[in-house]
């Protein structure tokens, strides 16, 4: 019973992770870059250069994203993007999902397993 509707491909040229944001906006990231694309039609990139991205999770004061070789970075409103990537034993991350006041972190263990990490704000 579910309809799919098909959206032109204007913008979507090589992108390789999506994002949405509670404001109605969205973020795309092609190699070596985070785009956000936003409601009125305006488009800020963020992010230029390093890995590629391969998750985001939308917070209440930004977002978060994971990049290649389970490194996270956090964007935050009024100030942008955090100078300091944290990084994450295990693998590439393969989803971030918004659990409570915390991100929850699903990584493709180098080992062939799954590895978990709880991502919180600091106090």
């Amino acid at each position: 019973g579910a309809e799919v509707q098909q959206l032109p491909p204007t913008g979507a040229n090589g992108v390789i992770a999506l994002g949405a944001r509670r404001d109605g906006s969205w973020l795309a990231a092609r190699p070596g870059g985070v785009i956000e694309h936003h409601h009125d039609g305006r488009v800020d990139l963020l992010l230029q250069g390093g890995l590629n991205v391969s998750a985001f999770q939308d917070r209440p004061n930004g977002f978060v994203f994971a990049r290649e070789h389970g490194f996270v970075r956090q964007w935050v409103e009024g100030f942008g993007m955090c100078p300091s990537e944290v990084p994450l034993v295990g693998g590439n991350v393969l989803a971030l999902v918004e659990w409570g006041a915390a991100v929850f972190v699903l990584q493709k263990h180098t080992s062939g397993g799954g590895a978990f990490a709880i991502l919180r704000d600091a106090p």
